[in-house]
């Protein structure tokens, strides 16, 4: 679990009040009410890319992520292709956190941006330092999403227009538990191909329940739980990873430089030295 995402919860804060208890059915009527406004983005400011105030936001389901039921119908990870690959690396993984929103008005369901605080977007970025293979982790913001919604389809052709071929697309998916899951689904973003999807319960810590709830603080225990589950997506991540360059031979034919852009920094023929030249020459006359 990465500890420094928890830094904001230290245990001595939490100590017991004395001649003070509260049932626990307190805390378990409020998670609800606090997850919701948590997801919804009423507990920070909001962004460009949030969404709308009179959109219902509700938890994924697989056909928002793009797959069957059946691929992530269970916790854990599964391989939706084990095809061996052929140029896929180096490249490029973008990622993006999606909520799902319905207009009851239009009878429309549709994909939004989430919010990711910067502290998690540093996790992402540093998840595959130690594999070469893997050019960069990119995360996917609202630049070329349509703000009034969009479908998994979308977020593809972004990723694939910033030069990731590789997508992930996470975020909440209403499972058993009692805070529910976090699903995802790594795509194939240029041939629009599922690579893997997966599934983590978001489990609420039992020994920081009875804490944060004498503190009245419940939503710091779901926030807390989100953490765990977010930082165990990313480990299942990297491992699906490592496995797919495994999958993964060189192409043989001759191919454009993954690493760096080849374009000029100047148009050709307008390099400021020689305009110099030009203009001096020009001034002689």
């Amino acid at each position: 679990m990465d500890q420094h995402l928890l830094s904001d919860y230290p245990r001595h804060s939490l100590s017991k009040p004395k001649g003070r208890s509260r049932p626990k059915a307190r805390l378990t009527c409020l998670i609800p009410v606090l997850w919701a406004l948590a997801t919804s983005g009423c507990a920070t400011p909001r962004g460009a890319g949030d969404v709308a105030v009179d959109l219902d936001v509700v938890p994924l389901t697989a056909s928002d992520l793009g797959v069957p039921a059946s691929a992530i119908s269970t916790p854990g990870e599964r391989f939706m292709s084990q095809d061996r690959s052929t140029g896929r690396f180096p490249t490029g993984v973008a990622v993006v956190r999606v909520v799902a929103a319905e207009d009851e008005v239009a009878g429309k369901r549709s994909l939004r941006v989430g919010e990711m605080p910067l502290e998690q977007a540093a996790y992402w970025n540093q998840l595959m330092d130690t594999l070469p293979p893997v050019r960069e982790v990119t995360i996917l913001r609202d630049l070329g999403i349509d703000p009034r919604g969009a479908q998994w389809q979308d977020f593809l052709r972004e990723s694939a227009n910033i030069d990731c071929s590789l997508c992930l697309m996470f975020g909440r998916y209403d499972g058993e538990e009692e805070c529910g899951d976090m699903a995802a689904v790594l795509w194939d973003a240029r041939a629009s191909k599922p690579l893997a999807a997966f599934r983590v319960p978001i489990v609420l810590d039992p020994d920081l329940r009875e804490e944060y709830e004498e503190e009245e603080e419940p939503e710091k225990l779901i926030r807390a739980a989100q953490v765990r589950a977010e930082s165990n997506l990313r480990r299942m991540v990297r491992d699906a990873l490592w496995d797919l360059v495994g999958q993964d031979q060189p192409d043989t034919t001759t191919q454009p430089s993954p690493w760096r852009n080849e374009e000029p920094l100047y148009p050709r023929g307008d390099d400021p030295l020689k305009a110099i030249e030009r203009l001096i020459k020009e001034k002689r006359r």
